[in-house]
């Protein structure tokens, strides 16, 4: 149903605490950086605020009306890369 070994499936006690284990399990290096938006549930954003301490950068893209489009995440990925 969800395409995926049994070994690839972890269950935790709360999705704050999975997306913890997810964020700090990538080898972060300074400089790289995540692109997250202004109205995702605090919980599923302070894990990767706490990457900050490995000189990982946060950038917000700003939704319209509650709405962040794909076009708006692309223009934020571009506009870092030019």
């Amino acid at each position: 149903m969800i395409n995926s070994t049994a070994d690839r499936i972890a269950f935790t006690d709360n999705t704050n605490n999975g997306i913890d284990i997810l964020a700090q399990s990538v080898k972060w290096n300074k400089g790289d950086r995540i692109i997250l938006n202004d109205i995702e549930f605090p919980a599923n954003v302070y894990p990767f605020m706490s990457l900050k301490k490995y000189g990982v950068e946060i950038d917000f893209v700003k939704s319209d009306d509650g709405i962040v489009s794909a076009g708006d995440i692309i223009n934020a990925i571009l506009l870092r890369q030019g």
